[in-house]
């Protein structure tokens, strides 16, 4: 009887765990928006937007842009996909919702980008991938290496949201990475894509302290994948380096425990993508290992994030134009003329919302918040293209996509604004984190 008992205990353990298990991979998407590449019927290229099986999914936006000197963005479509019977026009919005709610949403093209964003007015979940639309790139020529695609993105659920950006290669059609193919064998210490008897014999001075390896020789240096340099590394090194052995590829990525930099050092991990191998080793001021600084961005380490090398700044030559990223001074200069006064009207519609909501007026604040949601839109739209002014654009759409977010999340089945004190702390929450962004774009 007790064995009886023991074998029912134990499946019902087992029932639970797996219903755990299938709950916690339903609770939100495995990963973000990501792209499907394939040609259409005339040889363009046809881009599938694909959204992962996802639960209480209530808002989505999103932009591609599009880096190419000679393809361009034809058109953004819905027909045949999966939201394609669930999309209604913003100004016919039906009276009452279907039973799953249904979505909205709006689309905007530029020369060389694309946005599309809405909502469900009920969350929607899907067990299976959602196919949002397809996107059509034409080109005459063929991609080469410095053709791209940049996919911004924010996915919100009921309780959270995620917001991420991937960068996808035209030319190989999948996620780009310049250091992708950067692979070397085991005990390759000097990265120079071979192992021979000078790797050995500078481990060896390594492991005795009479040498130091950078922060990227290491891993490599270390032959037998333990965490330490020795003598024994330097031993597989020379088997490697005369065909005794063969030595492994490897591509490792390098992470380093939190609340440290590298100027100090600590534990890093080496994981490879081609093995899978992982291990950790305990290294003292390691070293950055820089991003390249430009105009608007500084050089960040690839690492610990710290900033090593300052944006440089535009370097106008006498007709206005940056000798570096091809930025117009005078368009920056309009740009910045037009926004002055846009920024204002968003500060003057925030003052009056937080006036209309100390004297409980909800629907005015509501509608005040709006008209400064709208200004940012505003806002973003004129820094929209222009180069040098990517980083204000940036920061000014996802003010606005933080907003519309909590907006869209309050909406009831009529498409009105929920107005109540529970809806004016959404609302007011996102305010507040949308002007972190907003004093971003204007510093």
């Amino acid at each position: 009887m007790k064995k009886i008992i023991k074998a029912i205990s134990v499946l019902l353990s087992a029932v639970l765990l797996i219903s755990a298990l299938l709950l916690i991979s339903f609770a939100s998407p495995a990963s973000g928006i990501n792209l499907s590449f394939s040609e259409s019927y005339d040889g363009n290229t046809v881009i599938s937007v694909i959204l992962p099986p996802s639960d209480k999914l209530t808002a989505i936006d999103f932009s591609i842009t599009l880096f190419s000197e000679k393809a361009v963005i034809e058109s953004l479509s819905t027909e045949n996909t999966d939201i394609s019977d669930m999309i209604y026009d913003f100004d016919s919005l039906p009276e009452d919702g279907t039973e799953n709610g249904f979505f909205t949403y709006t689309e905007s093209k530029k020369a060389d980008s694309i946005s599309f964003s809405g909502f469900f007015l009920d969350s929607f979940s899907t067990n299976d991938r959602l196919h949002l639309c397809d996107i059509l790139i034409s080109s005459e020529e063929e991609f080469n290496e410095n053709e791209l695609l940049r996919l911004s993105y924010t996915l919100s659920f009921e309780e959270n949201s995620i917001t991420d950006s991937s960068t996808y290669s035209l030319l190989h059609k999948d996620l780009y990475n310049k250091e992708k193919n950067k692979s070397y064998p085991s005990g390759d210490a000097d990265l120079n894509g071979k192992t021979d008897s000078s790797d050995a014999r500078r481990i060896l001075r390594a492991s005795v302290g009479l040498d130091i390896l950078s922060l990227e020789e290491s891993p490599y240096a270390d032959s037998n994948c333990d965490g330490r340099i020795t003598a024994t590394d330097a031993r597989f090194a020379l088997r490697f380096s005369v065909g005794l052995e063969e030595a492994e590829l490897h591509s490792y990525s390098i992470s380093l425990e939190q609340g440290k930099t590298c100027a100090e050092g600590g534990n890093y991990t080496f994981t490879c993508g081609i093995t899978g191998k992982s291990f950790t080793m305990d290294i003292k001021n390691g070293g950055h290992i820089a991003n390249a600084a430009d105009c608007l961005n500084t050089g960040n380490c690839k690492i610990c994030n710290e900033v090593i090398l300052p944006a440089a700044g535009h370097k106008f030559d006498e007709n206005g134009f940056c000798s570096e990223c091809k930025a117009d001074k005078n368009l920056i200069d309009e740009a910045t003329e037009m926004l002055t006064p846009l920024l204002e009207e968003i500060h003057l519609y925030d003052t009056l919302a937080e006036e209309s909501l100390l004297m409980n007026k909800y629907k005015d604040f509501i509608s005040n918040t709006q008209e400064a949601t709208k200004s940012i839109r505003k806002a973003a739209d004129i820094c929209d293209g222009i180069a040098g002014m990517e980083k204000v654009n940036e920061n000014l759409m996802t003010a606005y996509s933080i907003r519309f977010n909590a907006f869209a999340s309050l909406m009831d089945e009529n498409g009105g604004i929920l107005s109540s004190a529970g809806s004016c702390n959404v609302i007011l929450k996102a305010v507040k984190e949308s002007n972190q962004y907003i004093e971003l774009a204007t510093a």
